[in-house]
């Protein structure tokens, strides 16, 4: 599956490929990621995303759920950097985090559970039936 949006100048729509490589040199230019690394798939009734949250408590994770996309936000702790501290180089995220991306298939928000292990949370969301009528409502999902 490609995904695509509209150009804002051309509006044409933009390729999956052509959005990555622009996020990675965005990456590059800043030195660190611009968001946390996302793994998305489905299985026969699920999709599953798994975000990298390294330094991340659960109390501090906010995930907004509609039917076709999922907003996550979160924060790290303060952390006192010892005196005299250069960084060489300084990839870890520190502060507040989001990331939002959209579902490739419709689900039921109401159903979704979220996980936080090792610093990976895991949000599982039961795919909706394709004759199922749409639901418009956004759900805030509690990390276990």
């Amino acid at each position: 599956m490609t995904a695509t949006i509209a150009g804002s100048v051309t509006a044409l729509p933009l390729p999956g490929p052509f959005l990555t490589a622009l996020r990675e040199g965005l990456e590059r230019l800043g030195d660190r990621p611009l968001a946390p690394a996302l793994d998305l798939y489905t299985t026969a009734r699920t999709i599953v995303a798994t975000l990298a949250l390294p330094d991340v408590q659960r109390d501090r994770i906010a995930i907004s759920l509609a039917e076709d996309h999922v907003a996550v936000s979160c924060s790290t702790r303060d952390r006192e950097e010892p005196t005299g501290t250069h960084y060489v180089h300084h990839e870890l995220n520190r502060g507040r985090l989001t990331r939002s991306f959209w579902l490739p298939v419709n689900v039921v928000p109401a159903a979704a559970t979220a996980s936080l292990e090792n610093g990976l949370l895991t949000l599982t969301v039961p795919t909706a039936d394709a004759h199922a009528p749409r639901c418009d409502e956004v759900v805030e999902v509690r990390v276990d």
